[in-house]
């Protein structure tokens, strides 16, 4: 039986090759991790760091969420987005909403932030936790991701809850090479 090309030296020598520069690692567009695959989802660019994501939930309004890249787009890595905000004017999701909510902040660690996909439970737990209480401003951090909650009312007295997401680093370079790009 005779050797193939792939088999033997050459084949490992290629899987090293693929490893060393970072088989796997992704950049991919901001809008296409916010809108999820479904039609349920659309995302609409206000301008180039801030989008709006509306989401139908069944039975209820549509959920309207404002996205914004915080003018963090990093100036080492032109168009790579360094940090997320998403800001809902809700002073609590409602079951559905919360699902929605921590699929989005989940896909957005993994995809954007370069977070283990093993931590998104953990993200959901924690935001499931902040939504049951009151208003208030708290942080929590999973491996390298930071990620802050805050609720309360603004000036004009409408309820809102906000979600930063953010990490040191630089966006696309080791360790960080999963991230995102703004355009």
């Amino acid at each position: 039986m005779g050797r193939r090309p792939w088999q033997g030296l050459g084949g490992a020598l290629l899987a090293l090759s693929l490893l060393g520069t970072g088989a796997g690692a992704a950049t991919v567009d901001i809008a296409t991790v916010l809108a999820d695959g479904t039609r349920a989802t659309t995302v609409a660019s206000l301008d180039p760091v801030s989008m709006e994501v509306t989401r139908q939930i069944p039975g209820a309004a549509p959920l309207k969420l404002g996205v914004s890249l915080d003018g963090q787009i990093d100036s080492t890595a032109p168009g790579r987005v360094s940090g997320v905000t998403v800001l809902a004017p809700r002073a609590r999701f409602s079951a559905a909403e919360q699902g929605f909510v921590s699929g989005l902040v989940g896909r957005l660690a993994t995809q954007c932030f370069n977070l283990l996909p093993a931590r998104r439970a953990a993200i959901a737990a924690w935001l499931g936790q902040q939504n049951a209480a009151g208003a208030r401003r708290v942080a929590a951090t999973f491996g390298p991701l930071k990620l802050q909650w805050a609720r309360g009312v603004d000036s004009g007295n409408r309820p809102f809850t906000e979600l930063t997401l953010s990490r040191s680093g630089t966006p696309g370079a080791a360790p960080w090479v999963n991230a995102c790009r703004a355009y």
